[in-house]
């Protein structure tokens, strides 16, 4: 088949998805492939429908035979991105070994990257990773990695860099006209804020401790009054002599 007809099948396929027929789009997509099983294009585009269907599990041998075939960045992070809802943490770390090798630059990919790495436990690429990571926030370039805030905090120690993860992150989810919730100088309660109980969360008290949320709200803890906290500490101490 000539390439002018792949890419009208391709198209067909992408637009009968696109108007929910999902099911029609993907028996036009299998029957490409059985033509042309190493056609990227369809590949890829079966690789994504399935992915945006939810069903990603049987899009697993395509994107795998898509990770051998394809050639662009885009298409191989399509493939990775699936196999790793998978599961299939293995392929998609490689994939994005592949992106990354030839261009070491494309930091777009990065934090994509970080996720099968980790589950792979391939500890030297992550901490390579986690460098390139801290390179685009040492030039100030938060915007150019879409990092999680609680992922950040996890293994950067540095709470500028946490800080200004967040704020990037919020301001990426966040419509620009919301308005805070309390105006400064209004009348409303201080809000408290503490950690879960461990009883709650069925951790020790050493797991709690070394928990990312709480060693994050540790200087909160330490900025509180401390006259106030000594008081509670004797008003309990005499009860429990009073007993």
């Amino acid at each position: 088949m000539p390439s002018a007809s792949r890419a009208v099948r391709a198209q067909a396929c992408a637009l009968l998805a696109a108007e929910r027929r999902v099911d029609e789009s993907l028996d036009c997509l299998r029957a490409g492939i059985l033509e042309e099983p190493g056609n990227e294009e369809l590949l890829d585009t079966l690789v994504t429908t399935l992915f945006n269907a939810q069903r990603a599990a049987e899009g697993t041998p395509f994107a795998i035979r898509l990770l051998g075939t394809g050639h662009t960045a885009q298409r191989l992070s399509n493939a990775a991105l699936l196999l790793q809802n998978v599961g299939g943490y293995g392929y998609a770390n490689d994939a994005f070994k592949k992106i990354l090798g030839a261009n070491p630059n494309n930091v777009a990919v990065v934090d994509a990257a970080f996720v099968p790495a980790r589950f792979a436990c391939e500890w030297e690429w992550v901490s390579k990773l986690q460098g390139m990571i801290r390179d685009c926030y040492d030039r100030g370039e938060y915007d150019t990695i879409n990092e999680f805030p609680m992922t950040n905090v996890a293994w950067c120690p540095d709470e500028r860099y946490n800080l200004e993860v967040a704020r990037s992150y919020m301001a990426r989810k966040v419509p620009s006209d919301v308005r805070p919730l309390f105006r400064k100088g209004s009348s409303a309660k201080r809000l408290r804020i503490s950690t879960l109980s461990c009883t709650i969360t069925g951790r020790t008290n050493s797991e709690h401790h070394d928990d990312a949320t709480s060693s994050r709200l540790e200087p909160i803890n330490q900025s509180h009054a401390q006259a106030r906290v000594s008081r509670r500490d004797e008003t309990r101490r005499a009860l429990v002599e009073a007993d």
